[in-house]
């Protein structure tokens, strides 16, 4: 098992018959935030080793892909799942209830959706340790 600092994934939707999305809004179940990849950058060059994970691209290469087989393979710090737009909000909590069933990891929420309700879910949901709200780079160096 490897060990790392940071864990990112991306979560993408798995909720029986999600709604159908058109046009533009096509994009929002499938982009990553730009955001991840300047955080694994950053933990990067300030000396932490981070990977990320997008389980759709994941899911595309390998029909077997779970969640739960990741933490056969990396055993992670902080596992930080973002909930940037609505859309995955279903699947990013699921993939908090996994890694704290599979790992000891911390587990942080970050995005546009999960800044806005942050408290509603700290408060409702225990497998989520914290939510950063806003820009991420100083609370997650911290």
């Amino acid at each position: 098992m490897r060990k790392i600092d940071c864990l990112f994934i991306h979560p993408t939707t798995h909720v029986k018959n999600p709604p159908k999305p058109t046009g533009a809004d096509e994009l929002a179940y499938l982009v990553l935030p730009v955001g991840t990849l300047a955080l694994a950058n950053l933990l990067d060059k300030e000396g932490f080793e981070s990977r990320i994970i997008h389980t759709g691209v994941e899911e595309s290469f390998n029909r077997r892909f779970s969640v739960e087989e990741l933490f056969k393979e990396y055993e992670a710090s902080v596992v930080g799942i973002d909930l940037h737009w609505y859309v995955h909000s279903y699947d990013a909590i699921r993939i908090a209830e996994i890694v704290k069933r599979f790992s000891n990891s911390f587990v942080v929420l970050g995005g546009f959706t999960a800044s806005f309700y942050a408290e509603q879910i700290l408060n409702e949901f225990d497998c989520v340790d914290a939510v950063i709200r806003g820009d991420a780079e100083i609370p997650l160096l911290e």
